[in-house]
């Protein structure tokens, strides 16, 4: 009998599996036919059991706080570019805009965005200097994400200066994982998680349990002194040194680069995005809230929403970054003759 038993052991073993798999099979199927999904791209919870909402209707995900950080590559179906970057010419000045979808220019033509006018503005006042300035922005990106791209292209766009405006993702909520961290998951279980959240229904509502939000609630009942903290994608002491990380990428003796702040649109006006509310803006940085404050007290809406610019919002960055780029001297505008009005004596 006692050689039965290590038998029998696996048989229960066996059967227990089989009754797990033939649950998930089962709840998998019936979360099919009922179409019931997380909805990550409609809001995150961060006081909830829940991380976002759960609903009837087609799937929707935001990419990269469920999937992982990911960098598109240079490509004009992916940027708001002519074209691949090609090799620079010499004497040409070189200028990238690095950004979410406010640099992007989610709501306005391509040739609206703050980008093109800088562009445009330049070749009017000074036609025999040559000034390239390319959109690198896309929607849902974060300063982590624009580093990266920018360590990517670096080496063949050749920045003279940059534009760095981030900071409303940078501080949203990380359901899964900060951006930094997706790096330190192994390949295999990557392709794993990314498969399972693209095919199964199961999964998704599995990983939308809220752990963090579970763990706090834990840390005030045992009276924990250090409960556990909001996770967001890009911390504020990382999001600073994501921005000397691209100032050490452009040329030390004359690298440009121009911070623009993280502003919202509020009852008040204008307030800076949470990263900015300590910020002191340099000689080359841009203080949105500022500038779009001063728009809104005069009766001009530069919003578009309560996050993004329209088209008068690119134009007030547009003139902003010109003013800069010529108090740094990096262009040179050529200023008409001036000419005696005569007098009638």
């Amino acid at each position: 009998m006692a050689s039965l038993r290590p038998i029998r052991r696996r048989r229960r073993l066996f059967y227990a599996c089989l009754a797990v798999l033939l649950f998930l099979l089962a709840t998998e199927a019936g979360l099919r036919l009922a179409r019931v999904t997380v909805r990550s791209g409609e809001a995150i919870y961060t006081d909830r059991w829940l991380r976002h909402p759960v609903g009837r209707g087609r799937v929707d995900w935001d990419e990269y706080l469920t999937l992982g950080v990911k960098i598109y590559p240079p490509d004009p179906a992916e940027y708001r570019i002519p074209g691949p970057v090609p090799p620079k010419p010499a004497g040409t000045i070189r200028l990238v805009c690095l950004g979410d979808s406010s640099t992007y220019g989610l709501g306005v033509n391509a040739d609206e965005t703050f980008a093109v006018r800088l562009e445009k503005r330049i070749a009017a006042c000074s036609p025999e200097q040559r000034v390239e300035v390319w959109n690198f922005g896309r929607p849902g990106y974060t300063s982590y994400q624009g580093r990266l791209l920018l360590a990517e292209i670096a080496g063949r766009l050749r920045p003279d200066g940059a534009v760095f405006f981030f900071g409303a993702n940078d501080a949203c909520p990380a359901p899964i994982r900060a951006d930094r961290d997706w790096a330190a998951v192994p390949r295999w279980s990557l392709f794993l998680h990314r498969a399972l959240y693209r095919s199964s229904y199961s999964y998704r509502l599995i990983r939308n349990v809220n752990v963090d939000y579970l763990g706090r609630q834990l840390g005030a009942v045992f009276g924990d002194a250090e409960p556990t903290a909001v996770r967001v994608r890009v911390s504020e002491e990382d999001f600073w040194a994501n921005r000397e990380a691209v100032r050490r990428m452009l040329p030390p003796e004359h690298g440009f680069l121009a911070t623009v702040s993280a502003v919202y649109r509020s009852d008040a006006g204008a307030r800076p995005g949470p990263y900015f509310l300590k910020w002191r803006p340099g000689a080359s940085d841009v203080d949105l809230a500022g500038l779009f404050g001063a728009a809104l007290a005069a009766d001009e809406n530069p919003f578009l929403d309560d996050v993004h610019p329209n088209v008068l919002g690119h134009r007030l960055i547009a003139d902003a970054l010109w003013d800069r780029l010529a108090a740094a001297k990096i262009i040179r505008c050529r200023q008409p003759e001036f000419v005696q009005p005569q007098t009638g004596f």
